[in-house]
C-alpha cells in the first residue's frame, strides 16, 4: 500500500496538520472553514511512500492564497412601485457575512438619488419637502414616505454594509405615483433555500378596493450580476395558482445554486403596484466521509460507532456536521447467510437540510 503525509506551511513558517481534523494521512487533505487566515499564502506538500520501500517516494505540492468573501447585501421591501403618501419600508437586516468573521459587527449606511427624468436639482426629499437622508442613517431598516408627481417619481436608495475592512453595496428602486395604490408586502425569506424542499412565499396586500384586487406572481432566474435572465415557468414549478397571496413552489422546482427574483404585482381599481423578493437556492454538501468501527459484530451485542467528517457546503453554512442534520439508515446488503445466520448491513449518511 501507499502511505500519505501532508505537511503545510505559510510564508511565516510551518503550519500544524493532524490526522483527526485535517486527515493529513489520507490522499485528501481537509482544511475546515475558519482554520485559514485571510490574506495569507499557503503551501501544502504531499509525500507518498510505498510501504516497505522507504526509497520509493514522490512529492507534490500546491500553493494558494486565501481571501475573504464579499459581504452579501440583501434589501427586503424593494424594488417597489407604490402610491404617494404610502409608507415604504426597506429592510437590509437580512444582509450577511459568508465568512462569519468574528470580532466585528455589521455597519449600515444609506444614500439616496432621485433618478426619474423630472427629478429636481435638489437632493432627495420626503413628502414634507425635508431632506430624505439629512445624515447617513446607520440603521438597517428605513421607514420612508416619498412624494409622487403626475409623471411619477423614481428614487434609487443604496445600502452600504461594512464590516472591518470589507464593504459591499446594493441598490433598490422605489417608484412613487400620484394617488393611492395597493401595497403588496412579501414576508422575508431565509438566506438560503434547499432545492429539495418546497418554497412558500406569503404576502399581504393593503388596498382601498379589495373587491377589485387581482394578484399575479412571476419569477426569473438571475444572471451573475443579479439581473433577471431566464423566466421561470411557474405554471410548471408551482403547486399553487399564481393569483393567490401565497405561492408554493414544489421541491425540485428551482435549480441548485441559482438565485431567483419573485415578483408580486397587485392591481385594484386605482392601478398596479409590485414588489420583489430574492431567493437563493443552496447547494448540497459534498466531499463527505464516513467510517464505522468495528466493521463486523454480533447482532444484539456489538455497539457500532459511525463517524462522519469533511462535509462541506457553499454559503453561510460552509461546514455542517451537527448530529441533528444527519440521518443514518441501515440497508440490508443481500440476504442472511444460511450457514451462519449473519446479515450484512450497508450504512449510509443521508443529509437532511
Amino acid at each position: 500500500g501507499v502511505r500519505h503525509l501532508w505537511e503545510g506551511s505559510t510564508d511565516e513558517g510551518a503550519m500544524p496538520l493532524d490526522s483527526t481534523t485535517n486527515m493529513n494521512d489520507t490522499p485528501n487533505l481537509h482544511l475546515p472553514r475558519n482554520t485559514l487566515t485571510a490574506n495569507t499564502r499557503y503551501t501544502m506538500r504531499l509525500t507518498a511512500e510505498l510501504r516497505g520501500n522507504a526509497a520509493a517516494l514522490v512529492y507534490s505540492s500546491v500553493t494558494f492564497s486565501v481571501r475573504q468573501q464579499a459581504l452579501v447585501v440583501r434589501i427586503a421591501g424593494g424594488d417597489v412601485r407604490t402610491g404617494e403618501g404610502e409608507p415604504v419600508v426597506l429592510n437590509a437586516s437580512f444582509s450577511y457575512d459568508p465568512d462569519e468573521e468574528t470580532g466585528a459587527g455589521m455597519m449600515f449606511s444609506w444614500t439616496c438619488a432621485r433618478t426619474d427624468a423630472a427629478a429636481p436639482a435638489s437632493d432627495c426629499v420626503d413628502i414634507s419637502g425635508a431632506p430624505l437622508l439629512a445624515a447617513a442613517l446607520a440603521a438597517p431598516v428605513l421607514n420612508l414616505t416619498l412624494p409622487g408627481t403626475a409623471a411619477g417619481a423614481e428614487f434609487t436608495l443604496a445600502c452600504r454594509v461594512a464590516k472591518a475592512e470589507r464593504w459591499a453595496e446594493a441598490n433598490t428602486t422605489v417608484v412613487i405615483v400620484t394617488g393611492s395604490l395597493p401595497v403588496p408586502v412579501i414576508a422575508p425569506v431565509a438566506q438560503k433555500h434547499p432545492a429539495n424542499k418546497k418554497l412558500t412565499l406569503s404576502a399581504e396586500v393593503r388596498t382601498a378596493s379589495p373587491q377589485a384586487l387581482a394578484l399575479m406572481w412571476t419569477a426569473a432566474a438571475t444572471d451573475s450580476e443579479g439581473r433577471p435572465a431566464d423566466e421561470l415557468d411557474l405554471a410548471a414549478a408551482a403547486t399553487s395558482p399564481q393569483s393567490l397571496s401565497h405561492l408554493v413552489v414544489r421541491p425540485g422546482g428551482l435549480t441548485v445554486g441559482r438565485s431567483y427574483l419573485f415578483n408580486l404585482s397587485a392591481t385594484d381599481a386605482r392601478g398596479t403596484a409590485w414588489t420583489t423578493v430574492k431567493v437563493v437556492v443552496n447547494e448540497p454538501p459534498r466531499n463527505g466521509r464516513m467510517s464505522i468501527s468495528p466493521a463486523e459484530g454480533i447482532a444484539g451485542n456489538t455497539t457500532f460507532s459511525l463517524v462522519t467528517s469533511a462535509w462541506v457546503a457553499s454559503g453561510v453554512a460552509a461546514l455542517m456536521r451537527r448530529a441533528e442534520r444527519l440521518a443514518w439508515r441501515g440497508e440490508r446488503n443481500g440476504g442472511p447467510d444460511e450457514a451462519s445466520g449473519a446479515t450484512g448491513l450497508a450504512w449510509r449518511a443521508e443529509w437532511r437540510p
